[in-house]
């Protein structure tokens, strides 16, 4: 709530989206200041600029950005990156999982994601989940925009042994019902998407 007003959760959105539009270097020098007052405080927002703002910002459509971007540069919406499980962290290709297409353009997202920084208190998550019905450890992991509704739950705050003001908790998936507006970028692109991303997060991290 402090932070809100000084307007750091939109460090990286641009002004047109009601950001302050900086660049990668000056944000990250933000987030390294925030760490010496606070490593939690520097990792749930570094978590919310790096990993939750910058799929919407590299891949999301403008009805996608003008829809979310206002709300996480407000500090309205804190948001989460839900790559990681318990058979995939590097190894982003044997994520399980599942994506069910539901024949209207939609899909039903299944599984669960282990660890996930900001995953007790987001209001969206970038979800990466395999498309049933493609074939190949890549070609069918797609990224979903999925906020916080029905189907989807996390679990109790994980105990750290560090930066412990910041949420890490697993997150569930029970056919979370997602529409084809809600995918981000084309079917089959998640795993670019998911490493593009990650190359910008570890300059936050």
């Amino acid at each position: 709530d402090a932070l809100a007003p000084l307007g750091l959760f939109g460090l990286a959105v641009p002004a047109r989206f009601g950001g302050l539009g900086l660049s990668t270097t000056s944000w990250t020098r933000v987030l390294e200041e925030l760490a010496h007052i606070d490593a939690s405080v520097a990792l749930t927002l570094g978590t919310h600029v790096s990993l939750g703002t910058q799929g919407l910002l590299l891949f999301g459509s403008e009805e996608q950005k003008s829809h979310w971007l206002p709300r996480l540069a407000s500090g309205e919406v804190l948001a989460a990156f839900a790559l990681t499980e318990a058979e995939a962290g590097s190894d982003v290709a044997a994520l399980r999982c599942r994506a069910q297409p539901t024949g209207d353009g939609g899909y039903l997202l299944t599984g669960r994601k282990v660890r996930i920084t900001n995953g007790g208190e987001a209001g969206l998550f970038t979800v990466f989940a395999r498309v049933d019905g493609i074939a190949g450890e890549r070609e069918g992991i797609t990224a979903f925009l999925v906020p916080l509704g029905p189907g989807l739950s996390a679990g109790p705050k994980e105990p750290t042994l560090g930066i412990r003001g910041s949420s890490t908790a697993d997150v569930f998936l029970d056919e979370v019902k997602v529409e084809a507006d809600q995918l981000l970028g084309p079917v089959g692109s998640g795993f670019k998407i998911a490493m593009e991303i990650l190359n910008r997060s570890r300059l936050a991290i």
